[in-house]
């Protein structure tokens, strides 16, 4: 988890990449709760797995305004890198 490699709209964004698939729910509500009570937009890669092997396949998610969360999918799927 890092909250200094990404700004929108001037404030930092939390990103984090889970490395196990699926993503614990105790770890994904912990990541929705902080970014609620910091008022801070989270967004997350999880890297998906085949079959009980890692892959190379990455999933996006995100938490915060509507315009933030289509901001983020939009990039993620031009291929940019977030961070």
């Amino acid at each position: 988890m890092m909250m200094d490699r990404l700004r929108w709209n001037g404030r930092p964004v939390i990103t984090a990449t889970y490395t196990v698939s699926p993503t614990p729910a105790k770890t994904r509500d912990w990541l929705y709760k902080y970014s609620d009570e910091s008022g801070m937009p989270l967004v997350t890669i999880e890297f998906l797995s085949d079959q009980g092997k890692p892959s190379l396949k990455k999933m996006l998610s995100t938490h915060g305004p509507k315009d933030f969360s289509l901001e983020m999918i939009d990039r993620f799927n031009r291929g940019e890198q977030l961070w």
